[in-house]
């Protein structure tokens, strides 16, 4: 219930978010539990794994959501640090291959949202 409320006050009409890999994800993973201050109990599990072809200025996109999405939790939390994410280091494994993204209510990713 407190979710569909977030989702209403921010106007999010539905839409879920997906993570998006460069890479693909072992099958059967584990459902992550955790207590969240505001939400209560949360449960987050890989559903359908589908695969598309991004090209650079699409994997940019999306990690540029993800940078929003993160800063608005990390600037909540540090109240000065900005997150920064660099697209070429996910392609060479510095950093992880990931990044969260938004589908709308087809399962599609959000390209005008994000």
């Amino acid at each position: 219930e407190v979710f569909n409320q977030n989702d209403v006050a921010l106007g999010g009409n539905g839409r879920i978010m997906a993570l998006v890999t460069l890479i693909p994800l072992p099958p059967g993973m584990p459902i992550l539990r955790f207590k969240h201050a505001e939400l209560g109990d949360v449960a987050c599990q890989i559903g359908t794994m589908r695969k598309t072809e991004l090209n650079a200025k699409d994997w940019n996109q999306c990690s540029e959501f993800y940078t929003c999405v993160m800063n608005a939790r990390w600037r909540r939390r540090t109240g000065q640090q900005w997150y920064k994410y660099n697209a070429e280091k996910a392609s060479g494994g510095v950093i992880p291959p990931y990044v969260i993204c938004c589908l709308n209510t087809e399962g599609d990713l959000d390209w005008d949202r994000m």
